[in-house]
C-alpha cells in the first residue's frame, strides 16, 4: 500500500476519533495541525510557496483560537482557512474567491473522485486482476447473504425467532456513515482536482489594464465617442463632489459642534439609516470608478483631472466612513456595544481598505480583477486575527460603563464562557426583582452548561469553556422552566 493511501485512512481514522459524537474544540485544533502537517510533507513544492506559506499560517492561528475560545467565529474562521488551503493546494498562487471555490468544490465532488481515480489506478495496474476473481467469489456473495438474510427475518416469522440471537447492532451505522464523511473530506482536501475553467478567472495577466484590450463602449448597438463618455464622467464626479461635500459638512456639524438631531428622527434610526445608505452609496462610488476606469481613459492624455476628480471623491467617502464611526462610538457609549455594532466597525474597516485599493487600481492603472484579489485577502486576514479576540468577553466589560441600564437579557444570551461575569454583573443590579429574575434565567443557562459539558470528553475541550466550568462545578443550580412564561 502507497504511503498516500495510508496517510489518508490513518487521517481518516483520526477524523472518526476524534468528532465522533464531539463538539468543536481541540479536536477541530489537532486535525487542522495534522491536515496541514500532512499537506507540507506530501507537496514540499509549497513550502517555498510565501501565499500558501501565510494562509498555512491562518490556519494555525485558527486553530489556535479554536482551542482557546471554541466559538463560532473561531470555528468558521478555521473552516473557511481549510477550504483555501484546500484551494491553493491546486494552485498556489489563485485569489482567495477563486481558491475558496475551488476548495469547496473539492470537498463536494471528492466522492466522485474517490470512484474514478480508482478506477483509473486499477485499469493501470496489472496487479490488480489478481483480486478480481477473490472479490468476485467472495465479497459479493457475502453482501448479497446480507441482504436477503434481512430480507427473510422481515417476511418470515418462524426464521426471525431463529435467529433472534444474531443481529447486527454492534455495527453503528451512524460511525460508519460518519467516518465515510471524514474519508470524503480528507480526500478531498490531498487530492483536490483544478477546476481550469474558473483558474481561467483568475489570469495574472488580466490584473493590469492594457491598453489593446480596450473596447469601445456601446450603447442601443450604438458607439459611445470616448470624448463623450469622458465629459460626462467630469461632469459626473464634479456633481458627486460637490453633493457629497454638503453630506460631509451636515455630519461634520452635528458630531463636533450642533450634536442635535431633526425633529422626530431618533439616535437610534440615525445610526442605522447612516450605515445602510452607506453601504449602498459606497458600492456605488466603486461601481461608477470602475466604469470609467475600465479602459481608455487609463491613457489619454487628459485623463489627469478625472482622476484627480475620482480620488477626491473616494478621500471624501472615507470621511463619510470617519462619521459613521463617531456615530457608532457614540451610540455604543450611550446604548452599549453588541455584535452588530462591532459589525459597523468591522465593515468601516473592510469599506476603507476597499476605497484605499480603489485608489491604487486608479493610480497603477489595475484591472477590476486586481481589485478583487486584494480585497479577497483583506477579507480573510480580518476573519482570521477577528478569531483571536475574545469578544463576549470585550462587550461585558464595554458595557460595564454604559450611560444607561446595561440589557442584560443581551449579556445572558452570550456565550458560557462567560456567565461568571454576567453573574458578577447581576449581583450589582440594584432593584431586587430585576437581579431575582436575571439570575433564574442565569441559572437556567448554567445549569444546561454544567449539562452539556459533561457529555463530551477531552476532544471537545477548549481553555474558555473549561475555565468557566471549573468557576461553576460547585455551584448549585437547578432548571426552571416558569421564568419563561411572561418573557418577551
Amino acid at each position: 500500500m502507497k504511503k498516500k493511501d495510508l496517510t489518508l485512512i490513518a487521517l481518516t481514522a483520526c477524523w472518526s476519533f476524534l468528532f465522533y459524537q464531539e463538539t468543536a474544540g481541540i479536536n477541530l485544533s489537532i486535525f487542522s495541525v495534522l491536515l496541514t502537517l500532512g499537506v507540507y510533507i506530501r507537496q514540499p513544492q509549497v513550502r517555498n510557496q510565501k501565499q500558501w506559506l501565510l494562509v498555512a499560517g491562518c490556519t494555525l492561528l485558527s486553530a489556535f483560537s479554536v482551542a482557546l475560545y471554541g466559538n463560532a467565529l473561531a470555528i468558521w474562521a478555521n473552516v473557511i482557512a481549510l477550504i483555501l488551503l484546500t484551494g491553493w493546494s491546486i494552485e498556489s498562487h489563485s485569489s482567495v474567491l477563486v481558491s475558496l471555490v475551488q476548495g469547496l468544490l473539492a470537498w463536494i465532488t471528492s466522492p466522485v473522485y474517490i470512484f474514478l481515480d480508482n478506477r483509473r489506478k486499477n485499469s493501470e495496474n496489472t496487479q490488480f486482476a489478481k483480486y478480481k476473481k477473490g472479490i468476485l467469489i467472495a465479497i459479493i456473495p457475502c453482501i448479497i447473504l446480507l441482504v436477503f438474510f434481512q430480507l427473510y427475518r422481515s417476511s418470515n416469522p418462524i426464521f426471525e425467532s431463529l435467529t433472534n440471537a444474531i443481529n447486527f447492532n454492534w455495527i453503528s451505522w451512524g460511525w460508519v456513515f460518519f467516518t465515510l464523511l471524514g474519508l470524503f473530506f480528507t480526500y478531498g482536501f490531498y487530492n483536490a482536482k483544478k477546476i481550469d475553467v474558473i483558474e481561467l478567472l483568475d489570469d495574472k495577466a488580466a490584473y493590469t489594464i492594457q491598453e489593446k484590450r480596450i473596447k469601445p463602449l456601446r450603447i442601443l448597438e450604438r458607439e459611445i465617442p470616448f470624448a463623450d463618455e469622458f465629459l460626462s464622467g467630469k461632469i459626473l464626479f464634479i456633481l458627486l463632489n460637490c453633493l457629497i461635500f454638503f453630506v460631509n459638512i451636515g455630519d461634520f456639524n452635528f458630531i463636533f459642534l450642533d450634536n442635535t438631531l431633526p425633529k422626530g428622527v431618533t439616535f437610534a434610526s440615525f445610526l442605522h439609516q447612516g450605515v445602510g445608505t452607506l453601504i449602498v452609496s459606497i458600492i456605488i462610488s466603486i461601481l461608477l470608478i470602475l466604469f470609467y476606469f475600465r479602459g481608455e481613459v487609463n491613457f489619454h492624455q487628459k485623463s489627469k483631472t478625472l482622476k484627480i476628480l475620482a480620488i477626491l471623491w473616494i478621500i471624501q467617502n472615507c470621511l463619510l466612513l470617519v462619521s459613521v464611526t463617531f456615530k457608532n462610538a457614540m451610540y455604543v457609549d450611550v446604548y452599549g456595544l453588541t455584535y452588530k455594532r462591532i459589525g459597523v466597525y468591522v465593515y468601516v474597516f473592510l469599506t476603507f481598505v476597499g476605497l484605499l485599493t480603489t485608489v491604487y487600481k486608479i493610480i497603477k492603472i489595475k484591472s477590476s480583477l486586481h481589485l478583487v484579489y486584494l480585497n479577497g485577502w483583506s477579507f480573510f486576514l480580518v476573519l482570521v486575527f477577528a478569531s483571536l479576540v475574545n469578544w463576549d468577553s470585550f462587550i461585558i466589560q464595554t458595557n460595564r460603563s454604559v450611560k444607561r441600564d446595561i440589557d442584560m437579557y443581551y449579556l445572558i444570551s452570550l456565550s458560557d464562557a462567560t456567565i461568571p461575569e454576567v453573574r458578577y454583573i447581576i449581583h450589582k443590579v440594584k432593584d431586587k426583582e430585576k437581579r431575582t429574575r436575571f439570575l433564574k434565567y442565569l441559572d437556567n443557562k448554567t445549569y444546561r452548561f454544567k449539562e452539556n459539558y459533561k457529555m463530551y470528553s477531552w476532544k471537545s475541550w477548549n481553555y474558555a469553556d473549561a475555565k468557566v466550568y471549573n468557576e461553576l462545578k460547585n455551584t448549585h443550580v437547578t432548571f426552571s422552566t416558569n421564568i419563561y412564561e411572561n418573557y418577551e
